[in-house]
């Protein structure tokens, strides 16, 4: 093995050091990807919850008021 050898196996070891790196880089972001995805559809879930949640507030509020009504309408008939 001579110094043009030694070099040649430098220059291999070295690619193949940068080659498992990039892989290892591909597989962090294809991690990545996949938290955000998970990120993402957990987000729309709560968004979904919280307009469930509005929609119900919103059934509540007219709930009470016809309630009110109710009581407002009862007391306006009820005898002195």
């Amino acid at each position: 093995m001579d110094y043009y050898d030694i070099i040649l196996l430098h220059y291999d070891i070295t690619i193949l050091y940068y080659d498992i790196t990039i892989l290892q880089y591909e597989i962090t972001m294809d991690y990545y990807d996949i938290t955000m995805l998970y990120y993402d559809t957990t987000m729309h879930i709560m968004r979904s919850q919280w307009t469930i949640m509005d929609i119900t507030i919103l059934l509540y509020d007219t709930t009470a008021c016809v309630m009110r009504s109710q009581w407002t309408i009862t007391t306006l008939h009820t005898p002195l």
